[in-house]
C-alpha cells in the first residue's frame, strides 16, 4: 500500500483544509485493514473557512477523493489486508 501523492497534494490545496494526516501505519508499505473504530481509521482532516460553502465544498470533495487516497495492491494468494 501506498499514498497517492498527487491526490493527497491536492486534497491539502483545498481551501479549507487546515491539517490533513495519514498515520503512519497506513503508509508506504503499511498493510490495508478494515476499518472499525475511531482507533482504526487511516488519519484526519481539519477543515475551516469563514464561508460554510467552501467548507461544505471540501467536505464533498474529500469524501470523493478519499478512496483514492491510498493504491492498495494485492499480494500473491489474497488481497492485502485480509486476515
Amino acid at each position: 500500500m501506498r499514498q497517492d501523492k498527487v491526490v493527497f497534494d491536492l486534497l491539502q490545496s483545498l481551501p479549507s483544509v487546515r491539517e490533513l494526516v495519514i498515520y503512519e501505519e497506513w503508509k508506504e508499505g503499511g498493510r490495508a485493514r478494515k476499518t472499525v473504530d475511531i482507533r482504526s481509521d487511516m488519519g484526519y482532516a481539519l477543515l475551516w473557512h469563514e464561508e460554510k460553502d467552501v467548507v461544505e465544498k471540501d467536505y464533498q470533495t474529500l469524501l470523493g477523493l478519499q478512496g483514492k487516497l491510498l493504491v492498495i495492491k494485492e499480494e500473491e494468494g489474497g488481497e492485502e489486508g485480509e486476515e
